[in-house]
């Protein structure tokens, strides 16, 4: 682990400095080190300056080996840039990167008061701003003259920084400026891909407590919003937060964006630097997806759907540009917390990143979870390292570090969401209106097949009377004169294999058919593509519907399509989704902390149609949307929390009042807590809440590090409510190890044979505005093996069926 490494950098540099300690004392003969040794033996010295030599070498061995990984950080972060922008290596671009120059001075932050999102706010802020701005010049003419380009972005509310395109050989000339605190690569991300409300029960938040997000602010930070989408609306007579006229007034101050309707008052393009927030389809409409399933008001219902949301798009419209940047992403999280949102949702990352409290995005996040802005972020599709993130975890390392959880994701003041799989499933189907055809693969569907379509693609040709015609395999070869008079008008059949599904899209569009039908050659049900063409009307469809159609068109000679949606049972409900990324950081923190619905998930697209999708990016913004329902809850309950205690009650009672998955296909216990977090998320639970539970860094989940035989931890409840609270304590039978099935290299989690989770505190009450402390005592065997993760969780039972029980995670190494 990252950790140990760590360790045995600082217990070597102690070692020396302890020889040149040690050598001015009488002891100095009897003790020497390695580097000691090695040191004395090149010259004839004494003990004390052997000993500085050695430390100093060691050290000069250090930096030269720190600057060396840094400059190679930098040609990586170089190269990830060109990729993500299309732009193939070059003689003048190989050694360019753009990097964000943080400075010594604080931002204008530490020197304003908590937005609000009002005009007059705004402006304080950006008076503040300026200022910063002034310190700013004369470091930016320094950087311009040593890089020869031009400033990109300015960043001056969170973070004193600017960001820069310079060369590789630049970097420690900035570094170097006196005003610099420090110069970092720009990181580029990637999107991280109704029955979902009633798992977490919304519902009965909407229609018990009448909490529909009314007066919250949602930033999406993602691939664009399409705001004239029928869906992307407000209940009549809702108040907002944020007006038209408030929106007209802060965007002339802070100089870019644009109104766009009271459901999306606010929306800038941050990657183009114009106000097209609409994304074209190179980002394959996630920002729309993802809008959807937080706010969403119409045919989708999203969380929230009375709260506003924020157009913050990221991401480029140019299809060459496959990435979103730092600068761009820090400048979204800025204008947001100005403008006064309540939560930030980013549904994005990258693979296994590091926390860097230097790193100034993360310091962006930080900065706005102490303004009171609740920052949501995705875990990552990532699945364990080393697998496929497709079937159940298999551990191909053979080692306990199999963590792949992203930035930002990692940042330690955002709440980071894995994906569980939704219980039901929304699908496109087809039935046949002459009745000639009567599918039966899945009975839910009452004579219907299930199909995949294309949002491209205009279905109405494929609605009159047609006949289907079996092209085989779909080659070009299949298509004889013969069979070409056949298909033309008509739907052409095809099985998957031997040429893509673009080729064969291809020969049946140049034969002329109407359309075509592709169905699967193995038994993994339904069939999905990814098309070079998705305006021809193509179907994708099982192999068993495929083959019973084709039979059935034997003795009935035509078809007429009906498409309908559907909703159905998933067959994974219950588990987390394959993809998910699994934690913990480097640092052994806790991420992620908390579960939520993101696999199959139906919402939004642009032009007022609709998309399935699945991943942590659409279990992210159901966190976002619960978030301000909750935050909209406490408000209510009249809870005397504000700014940064209120982001960490909300993200605490989030994490408190969720439920654990558990493993239904090993040893039906816990699935571990590095992959779940503290379980899926009970939007109810959590607005029903008054108490918190926390370990002793403060957050709802307590992160062991490493330790030994015998761990004693503590953790705290702290009762924000009018009323006691009682629970009995309860250890969930762990604690928990990973195991590893012999044949399969499936990993699940295991009870530790002799192991011990106790306490003295069998039973806990609460009164109102106390905090009461709970220690719990871990005892490992003798027998159990180091190296290895010990997890769990405690839980709180409430004493009554009324107050919601409560739950906090742990993990050791």
């Amino acid at each position: 682990m990252q950790k140990k490494k760590s360790a045995r950098h600082l217990n070597k540099v102690a070692e020396l400095a302890a020889a040149l300690l040690l050598s001015a004392s009488p002891l100095a003969g009897t003790f020497q080190s390695a580097a000691f040794v090695q040191a004395a033996s090149q010259e004839t010295v004494s003990p004390r300056s052997a000993s500085r030599a050695a430390l100093t070498k060691y050290l000069q061995q250090e930096q030269r080996y720190n600057a060396k990984e840094s400059y190679s950080k930098f040609q990586e972060a170089a190269k990830e840039q060109r990729q993500a922008s299309g732009q193939a290596v070059s003689k003048k671009n190989e050694s360019s990167v753009r990097v964000i120059v943080s400075l010594n001075k604080s931002a204008a932050f530490d020197h304003t008061s908590k937005p609000t999102g009002s005009a007059a706010s705004v402006k304080k802020i950006e008076q503040a701003s300026d200022q910063v701005k002034d310190g700013q010049e004369k470091v930016i003419k320094q950087v311009e003259e040593i890089t020869g380009n031009k400033v990109r972005r300015q960043f001056r509310y969170l973070v004193n920084a600017f960001s820069f395109d310079m060369d590789l050989d630049d970097i420690d000339k900035d570094k170097d400026l006196p005003q610099v605190k420090n110069v970092t690569p720009v990181k580029v991300y990637h999107p991280t891909d109704e029955s979902a409300e009633q798992m977490a029960q919304v519902q009965d938040v909407w229609q018990e407590q009448k909490l529909k997000g009314e007066g919250m602010v949602i930033s999406i930070i993602d691939t664009g919003i399409d705001s004239s989408h029928q869906d992307l609306k407000l209940d009549s007579g809702v108040s907002t937060a944020l007006s038209k006229s408030e929106v007209e007034s802060d965007k002339s101050k802070l100089g870019h964006g644009k109104y766009s309707t009271e459901k999306v008052p606010y929306g800038y393009n941050y990657a183009d630097k114009n106000d097209q927030i609409v994304d074209n389809g190179s980002g394959e409409m996630h920002g729309q997806h993802v809008a959807g399933i937080a706010g969403a008001n119409g045919q989708v219902k999203g969380v929230a759907p009375d709260a506003q949301l924020l157009a913050m798009k990221v991401f480029s419209n140019n299809a060459k540009n496959s990435g979103a940047y730092d600068d761009d992403i820090i400048s979204a999280i800025e204008d947001s917390v100005k403008l006064g949102a309540n939560v930030i949702n980013m549904s994005l990352g990258s693979v296994s990143s590091d926390v860097d409290p230097s790193d100034p995005q993360q310091q962006a996040v930080a900065k706005a979870s102490e303004a009171g802005v609740i920052n949501v972020i995705s875990a990552g599709n990532s699945g364990v390292a080393g697998s496929t993130a497709d079937g159940n975890p298999v551990n191909n390392t053979g080692t306990s570090e199999l963590s792949t959880v992203g930035a930002p994701g990692v940042t330690p003041d955002a709440l980071t969401v894995a994906s569980a799989e939704n219980s039901k499933v929304t699908t496109d189907t087809v039935k046949d209106e002459l009745g000639g055809v009567t599918f039966s693969a899945n009975s839910e569907l009452k004579g219907a097949a299930q199909v995949t379509t294309q949002l491209e693609s205009n279905y109405s040709v494929l609605t009159k009377k047609l006949k289907l015609v079996d092209m085989g395999l779909g080659g070009a070869d299949d298509y004889t004169a013969e069979k070409k008079a056949e298909v033309k008008g008509q739907l052409a059949v095809v099985k998957r294999g031997s040429y893509t599904f673009s080729e064969k899209v291809a020969n049946a569009k140049a034969a002329g058919a109407a359309g075509i039908v592709i169905y699967n050659n193995n038994d993994d049900g339904l069939l999905s593509m990814a098309l070079d063409d998705k305006t021809f009307p193509t179907l994708g469809m099982s192999k068993a519907d495929g083959k019973f159609w084709l039979k059935q068109q034997k003795t009935v000679r035509a078809s007429r399509l009906k498409f309908r949606t559907a909703l159905i049972d998933n067959s994974s409900a219950g588990k987390m989704s394959d993809f998910t990324s699994w934690g913990p950081t480097p640092e052994l923190d806790f991420k992620p902390e908390i579960t939520a619905p993101g696999g199959k998930i139906y919402s939004l697209a642009n032009d007022n149609k609709y998309q399935q999708m699945g991943g942590t990016s659409m279990a992210s913004p159901f966190v976002a949307g619960s978030r301000a329902l909750i935050l909209q809850g406490i408000k209510k309950q009249g809870l005397n929390l504000s700014g940064g205690e209120l982001v960490q009650f909300a993200k605490n009672s989030a994490m408190n009042t969720s439920h654990p998955v558990y493993d239904t296909e090993h040893t039906k216990e816990i699935i571990s807590p590095r992959r779940q977090g503290s379980g899926e998320i009970n939007v109810k639970d959590a607005i029903n809440n008054t108490v918190e539970v926390k370990a002793a860094n403060g957050n709802g989940a307590a992160a062991l590090k490493e330790i030994g035989r015998q761990t004693t931890f503590k953790v705290t409840l702290t009762n924000h409510g009018k009323k006691a609270q009682t629970y009995a304590v309860d250890s969930y039978g762990g604690p928990y190890t990973q195991a590893t099935e012999a044949k399969s290299g499936e990993i699940y989690d295991t009870k530790i044979v002799k192991g011990q989770l106790t306490t003295e505190t069998p039973k806990v009450t609460v009164q109102p505005g106390e905090s009461v402390d709970v220690s719990f005592t871990l005892t490992l065997p003798y027998s159990f093996q180091r190296q290895n993760f010990v997890e769990g969780y405690v839980g709180f039972e409430a004493d009554d069926r009324t107050t919601p029980n409560l739950v906090l995670p742990y993990m050791g190494f």
